[in-house]
């Protein structure tokens, strides 16, 4: 609660403090308290509302990355492919000796590197939400609060099993009919694949899409060279490098279904130490949930394997200028539906895999062996991202915004369609003077302020609605005081317990689960208006993945102002949105529009 402080309203507090100490004040503070009476009441004060769009935003520094197709019976075909630069560890070695030592020969065979196989890995987010750090995720944890809980009802704990490498889901981990509880030896346990919550993917799960990769011949700087490479390079997501002719080889052309299992890579052979337990049906490798594309063998046995202790791999940044990055191009007519794809590029890789040979000391001969080398996919990045085909609506009320008249709907969707809204006055007849000055004079005691903002009914009943939209400083891109003062539960996104809910902006459904509001604490944000004559600035409304995230990227809009905005990168990661009810007095829901509330106490 925050509070306007006059001189009267002091002395009347200052006297009933009195009264109930000294009894000798008491009747003169109960005249003076009578003298006053406080009044509780609430207005509604007009919100006006304007469409914006933005023509591109920044593609690289993103958190994720996005690919795929997703079609919006309003927004139009929304598509998404990701360009990156490649890094390595320098001074590669692949076998048992570095080039250098093949090449005195004295000291090593030739090992004759040779590729096997190789494959672009990109993960899926998988929600491993676990706070009780017991081993079981919060979705299958019959008490996710306990780490002592027993989920298979085995007793023994979900902890006990997962430190002691059994299956806290199975009552039998290994299958032999002794349950754990009393079965003395788990060894054989070798579990299947593990479960996992896949996170962000939008549309047809099971939609299938072809997929190419190719090489990437641009080099992508990190530094602005036009500022004499001292400020970070931006890149703008219709900056579509493929387009514009710098594609090299074609690594990769296939037909893609997406496999939502633990990837299982088995032993090739068999421990004959081990006769009681078959190696080639136990996993060497476990992977997470991820899309494998197989790539060009020749390509990688050439630019890479064969490339051993050569000046290209000194440094990383020598290897880059070498080996500029790849493109992954989604085919957009090749999808039997949408399908929409939040990725955890940073844990992209290229592994690749191959055969050397070895000297086997013991029985001096020479063997064949194998090893494996990665690129990590988690260079300079951009994720081209490009909009069309949609509502003609949305371009009416651009024109309008651009002309300075508040629209009747909000239209907004990831890092393509934002709203802004003006408190109390519009653009075309300033009355904040007005109204503004005429508040100041009232004595209020300003204990809520809200914002209200009604989702529009006649929403298609497909679309995918955004769960939590992101109000901010529209000029600076800042959040605002009633963002900054509310509480954080967690620094995980995907945490189901909301962040920063005394701010609001959380998707408000009917008990049928209907689609009703958004709403917004801003009790600082007037009272700072209000009290210390802050500037009533334009506040940006978006779409957002990551409430806790309040990183600003730039943005070029479609009107006639300043060209480079600063705008929420959590909005650009996001391809969901929603229609909003606008500030439109003649529409058939104006008693729906937007509308701010202040609930007061006056004297």
């Amino acid at each position: 609660m925050r509070f306007i402080f006059y001189p009267l309203l002091s002395l009347v507090v200052l006297s009933f403090l009195f009264s109930g100490c000294e009894t000798d004040f008491h009747p003169v503070g109960k005249r003076l308290f009578e003298s006053q009476q406080f009044v509780s009441g609430k207005q509604r004060f007009p919100v006006y509302t304007y469409q914006k769009r933005n023509q591109s935003v920044q593609a690289n520094g993103l958190p994720t990355a996005q690919l795929g197709k997703i079609e919006h019976p309003i927004f139009g075909i929304s598509t998404a492919k990701i360009i990156s630069a490649l890094t390595i560890s320098p001074n590669p070695r692949f076998g048992s000796f570095r080039q250098s030592q093949e090449d005195r020969q004295e000291n090593a065979i030739q090992e004759d590197e040779q590729v096997t196989q190789v494959f672009l890995e990109l993960p899926f987010f998988t929600n491993q939400i676990d706070e009780d750090n017991d081993g079981v995720i919060d979705s299958l944890d019959s008490d996710a609060t306990n780490p002592n809980s027993d989920t298979d009802g085995d007793g023994i704990s979900d902890l006990a099993e997962s430190q002691g490498n059994t299956n806290p889901l199975s009552s039998d981990s290994d299958g032999d009919g002794i349950p754990d509880s009393d079965d003395s030896d788990n060894a054989n346990y070798d579990p299947e694949n593990s479960v996992y919550a896949i996170d962000s993917i939008y549309g047809n799960r099971f939609a299938s899409f072809n997929l190419k990769v190719y090489e990437l011949t641009y080099f992508l700087n990190e530094l602005d060279p036009s500022n004499n490479f001292e400020s970070q390079e931006v890149y703008y997501t219709d900056q579509d490098l493929s387009k514009q002719g710098f594609t090299g080889a074609l690594l990769a052309d296939h037909r893609l279904k997406l496999n939502f299992e633990e990837v299982r890579i088995n032993y090739e052979t068999d421990n004959p130490d081990t006769p009681d337990v078959d190696e080639t049906t136990r996993a060497e490798t476990r992977l997470t949930p991820r899309i494998r594309i197989p790539l060009d063998k020749e390509f990688f046995q050439e630019r890479i394997i064969s490339m051993e202790g050569s000046e290209y791999f000194e440094t990383a940044g020598k290897f880059r200028e070498y080996f500029k990055g790849i493109i992954i191009q989604p085919e957009v007519d090749t999808f039997t539906d949408d399908l929409y794809l939040i990725l955890d590029i940073n844990n992209a890789v290229i592994r690749i895999d191959y055969q050397y040979n070895k000297n086997d000391e013991s029985s001096n001969t020479v063997i064949v062996d194998k090893g494996q080398y990665l690129i990590n996919v988690n260079g300079l990045r951009l994720n081209i991202l490009e909009n069309n085909s949609f509502d003609e609506e949305i371009s009416e009320r651009i024109v309008a915004s651009n002309q300075g008249q508040s629209v009747d709907r909000i239209y907004i969707q990831g890092g393509h369609f934002h709203g802004s809204l003006r408190l109390f006055d519009n653009l075309v007849d300033d009355e904040i003077n007005g109204i503004i000055e005429d508040l100041k004079k009232n004595n209020w005691l300003i204990n809520e302020a809200n914002l209200v903002c009604y989702v529009d009914p006649s929403t298609p009943k497909e679309f995918l609605l955004a769960e939590r939209l992101y109000l901010y400083n529209l000029k600076t891109g800042m959040p605002l005081s009633d963002y900054s003062k509310s509480s954080i539960n967690s620094q995980n996104s995907r945490d189901p317990d909301p962040n920063r809910e005394q701010f609001g902006g959380i998707l408000e459904t009917d008990d049928s689960g209907n689609p009703i509001s958004y709403k917004f604490r801003l009790t600082d944000h007037i009272y700072n208006i209000l009290r210390d004559g802050a500037e009533n600035v334009e506040l940006g409304l978006v779409a957002i993945s990551d409430i806790n995230n309040t990183i600003s990227s730039q943005a070029i809009w479609n009107d006639n102002q300043a060209p480079v905005k600063e705008f929420p990168q959590s909005a650009i990661i996001n391809p969901l949105g929603v229609i909003l009810i606008g500030s439109n007095p003649q529409s058939i829901l104006g008693e729906k529009e937007p509308t701010l509330e202040i609930i007061y106490t006056e004297l």
